[in-house]
């Protein structure tokens, strides 16, 4: 059964979390005077940094800052950046309409 990333009680079934994968990580940082949460998964026996992951960071109201899939290598080419931001902005119009108006492509 596929595990999928939670917002704000709702599973987002476009942020997968591989199933063989499991919690490695869950803590509280400092991130731009917001205290987020970090929670990071990975293979059980293979928690080290660089190896395949999923990081995923929320703010205090849980709302999805961040998700970074490190899990596989895949054959699929990478988007152009406007079709990578397409995607982006879409996915988090998704999640939270009033968060996405005022977000901004940086990098």
């Amino acid at each position: 059964m596929s595990k999928y990333v939670v917002v704000q009680g709702k599973p987002i079934t476009d942020l997968e979390i591989p199933d063989n994968f499991v919690q490695v990580a869950d803590d509280w940082r400092p991130r731009n005077k917001e205290q987020v949460r970090v929670v990071r998964y990975a293979l059980p026996k293979d928690t080290a940094l660089n190896h395949p992951h999923v990081t995923v960071i929320y703010g205090q109201d849980q709302r999805l800052i961040s998700y970074n899939n490190f899990a596989v290598d895949s054959a699929t080419p990478v988007p152009n950046t406007k079709a990578a931001i397409a995607i982006a902005q879409e996915l988090f119009a998704k999640l939270d309409t009033a968060y996405t108006r005022n977000l901004s492509y940086i990098r």
